[in-house]
């Protein structure tokens, strides 16, 4: 969320923690796992490097997609939290 808008927050809340943190790593964390993950595979290829394997593409996948959409989530959850308790 760009400007905080209470009564949105005060929906998004009543949802859940856990729904927040899911459709932040669907919406930002994938996507942002897909292109990392095709971008080491495109810059190994094309460097005639080491082909990088499978295990090695899911690592990465897991790491940039996953992980970061959950600590995103989680930071964002917190910062709008704190702006709804301070309004």
């Amino acid at each position: 969320m760009k400007t905080f808008d209470k009564q949105k927050w005060s929906q998004i809340r009543a949802k859940g923690h856990t729904r927040f943190i899911m459709r932040q790593i669907v919406q930002r964390g994938i996507p942002m796992g897909v292109i990392v993950t095709v971008g080491v595979f495109l810059f190994e290829n094309f460097t005639h490097s080491v082909t990088p394997t499978p295990g090695n593409l899911a690592a990465i996948f897991f790491c940039f997609g996953i992980i970061s959409g959950y600590i995103r989530g989680e930071r964002e959850w917190e910062q709008c939290e704190r702006a709804y308790d301070e309004t």
